[in-house]
């Protein structure tokens, strides 16, 4: 089977569903297959929305930090500073440590 966009595409729909239904995990397991799968030039929108996810459903501070970096061409320069400083912000609480680069994946 190989990809298509279509495939990307269908993965992520299929997210959204799993989402609405409470399988937040799942649907970021099919966000993370849509971009492995994904033609598109910039995924940058599938990034957001792992994003919001891994921030707001996981608790995944780090992933949504690293996701929401790769989002800013979908979310736009000031919203994805906001949301990169407030989880930095997050993680330095929760952990006492300060980011440093891209170690934080």
């Amino acid at each position: 089977m190989t990809s298509t966009p279509a495939s990307s595409e269908a993965l992520a729909l299929r997210a959204a569903l799993v989402a609405r239904g409470g399988a937040h995990a799942e649907a970021a397991r099919l966000l993370e297959a849509a971009l492995a799968t994904s033609d598109q030039a910039s995924p940058a929108r599938l990034h957001l929305r792992l994003a919001k996810l891994y921030e707001h459903k996981l608790k995944e501070l780090r992933l949504a930090l690293h996701h929401g970096n790769l989002a800013a061409p979908a979310e736009g320069g000031e919203a994805s500073e906001l949301r990169s400083r407030r989880l930095e912000r997050r993680i330095r609480r929760v952990s006492g440590k300060e980011p440093t680069g891209s170690s934080w994946i």
